[in-house]
């Protein structure tokens, strides 16, 4: 299957690529391991990207043409202005070109893949992408807790109960603020991935930390509430009232 792909660039250099192979159903950012950056944070933050482009209606490629030329984020990078979609007969040339030679841990912390599907003439077969980080998906009940600056909800941090998964979801009636909060809350749950904690172990540690100014933070009695889907929270999100 051939795959399509920009360059991201930060402070001058390559960093990955932004790419994505016929059939599947979001894009996904691909890290140079060589690079001196740091490209798991910067997975994080397109990852983030992504995931609002979704909401938005976008088709991957239509989110994938609207950063080209973007303002370079300070941790994600850029996609430069003129930049035009590059394509590969095979994800595994991609794979190659990015990193020569690279070959991929095997350990179970170092190899978390999330499932995603393309029809083919037999019906659906499982295809498997590298994912860096919690999952965003789950059909578990998940525990959250609110994410407070000042007086106002921005958002809920919230962790599944049964898999690994994990993440930010904004409030709608504090957007923006309740968008930008998700710069500096993807990447704590990364910090924590990478420290090897569980999901609900990353929520309940963020519990009573020092807020961020612009961000907020989680009270130390914040009571921990269960949705019985990420649907559901999404649903709460969207509601003008706050659940503190």
């Amino acid at each position: 299957m051939s795959t399509c792909y920009l360059p991201v660039v930060l402070n001058g250099s390559t960093i990955g690529y932004l790419s994505l192979t016929d059939g599947d159903n979001e894009a996904y950012f691909l890290r140079s391991m060589a690079s001196d950056e740091d490209t798991l944070l910067a997975a994080a933050r397109w990852a983030m990207r992504m995931e609002q482009a979704h909401t938005e209606g976008l088709t991957p490629i239509q989110a994938m043409q609207q950063w080209i030329g973007s303002p370079e984020d300070p941790e994600a990078g850029g996609i430069p202005e003129g930049s035009e979609l590059l394509t590969v007969d095979d994800d595994a040339i991609l794979q190659e070109f990015a990193n020569p030679g690279y070959v991929k841990p095997t350990t179970e912390m170092e190899s978390r893949r999330i499932p995603v599907h393309e029809q083919d003439q037999d019906g659906i077969s499982p295809l498997t992408l590298e994912k860096s980080g919690y999952s965003f998906l789950t059909e578990s009940a998940v525990r959250y807790l609110p994410v407070t600056l000042g007086e106002t909800v921005l958002g809920y941090l919230w962790a599944s109960e049964e898999d690994d998964a994990a993440d930010y979801e904004p409030r709608a009636a504090a957007a923006p603020a309740g968008l930008d909060a998700g710069l500096i809350w993807g990447p704590r749950l990364m910090r924590a991935w990478e420290e090897g904690l569980t999901p609900l172990q990353a929520l309940r540690r963020c519990r009573g930390e020092l807020d961020h100014p612009e961000a907020g933070g989680i009270s130390a009695h914040a009571k921990e509430r269960v949705a019985p889907t990420t649907e559901a929270l999404e649903e709460l999100a969207r509601q003008p009232d706050e659940e503190t």
